[in-house]
């Protein structure tokens, strides 16, 4: 991904970053990125890369065994679009 931000282009205060950033990990089908469903939480890596947290089924129904997940996403051509998605850890 080199220097480019995933925040480029974007104004506003923390909220509206963060807005911004949630928007862009949802890839939707057929579009060629990948993408994350419901989206709780993120950070970046040092290779550029996205760390997600998805909660795959909130709001629950009923308790027990959640199927939360933790996902990473990447841009496998360093263009700044995350075209491969990986499953690191379900729960």
């Amino acid at each position: 991904m080199g220097n480019r931000c995933p925040l480029a282009g974007v104004v506003g205060g923390a909220g509206d970053r963060q807005n911004a950033v949630a928007g862009r990990l949802q890839g939707g089908r057929g579009s060629g990125r990948a993408g994350s469903h419901q989206p709780t939480s993120f950070t970046f890596d040092d290779q550029g890369r996205i760390w997600v947290t998805e909660s795959v089924e909130y709001p629950r129904a009923s308790p027990g065994v959640g199927q939360d997940r933790v996902k990473i996403l990447e841009s496998t051509n360093h263009d700044g679009h995350y075209d491969k998605a990986t499953v690191f850890k379900d729960a």
